[in-house]
């Protein structure tokens, strides 16, 4: 028996320094698979991340494209007819084109022109003037509230009654409920600096109606 134990014990010692290298493979093993798959995933990160910045790079673009479209310069232009009330026997009705040019805010640039026909008793005085300002527009794209108007223009050529008018008004959209509804009603003030002899200055409340595009 004291023969066969160092036999037993030298097998068994044996078997567990086999099994303890079969471990230390084992284990080499699992680190290699684990490498080439982080070898594997690498790529596909890097792919990954490339796209990323790809979607990035449109996404940025088109933001500056919505960007440079929504500052690109607007046209729209007005039509009104204005009537004023009395003034020491005077009055004048008249046909306008004011043009609004903007980046798309609620301030814009204004340039006017229109037909004057004004009445001192039974004499009847026809000019074109023309004109300039800024127009301040209320509300937003989906709610049209309407816009204040300040202009100031003259008479050109030869006009019957030469003046300079400093003007003021506020045209108001009766249907603002309605989107994008171009009809609007207007009051406003005239100041007139007349140039021609024998007609004094004159100050005239007026209304108009008129369309917006």
């Amino acid at each position: 028996m004291k023969k066969t134990f160092p036999a037993l014990l030298l097998t068994a010692m044996i078997a567990t320094g086999a099994s303890a290298q079969d471990k230390t493979d084992v284990a080499q093993s699992q680190t290699d698979v684990k490498q080439a798959l982080t070898d594997v995933k690498q790529p596909l990160t890097d792919v990954t991340q490339s796209q990323t910045d790809m979607n990035q790079k449109y996404l940025t673009s088109d933001s500056q494209n919505q960007s440079g479209k929504r500052h690109s310069l607007k046209v729209g232009f007005d039509l009104s007819m204005t009537k004023s009330l009395q003034t020491r026997g005077m009055k004048f009705q008249s046909d306008a084109l004011d043009l609004t040019f903007g980046m798309g805010g609620r301030l814009n640039l204004l340039a006017s022109v229109e037909y004057i026909d004004a009445h001192h008793h039974h004499t009847s005085f026809e000019g074109i003037g023309l004109g300039g300002g800024l127009s301040y527009r209320f509300g937003n794209d989906n709610l049209n509230i309407g816009k204040a108007v300040f202009k100031v223009g003259s008479t050109v050529g030869n006009a019957d009654w030469k003046h300079t008018y400093y003007d003021v008004s506020f045209r108001i959209n009766p249907l603002v409920k309605k989107q994008k509804s171009p009809l609007f009603i207007g009051l406003g003030y005239r100041y007139a600096d007349s140039h021609t002899a024998g007609i004094g200055d004159r100050s005239f409340f007026y209304a108009s109606v008129g369309v917006t595009f």
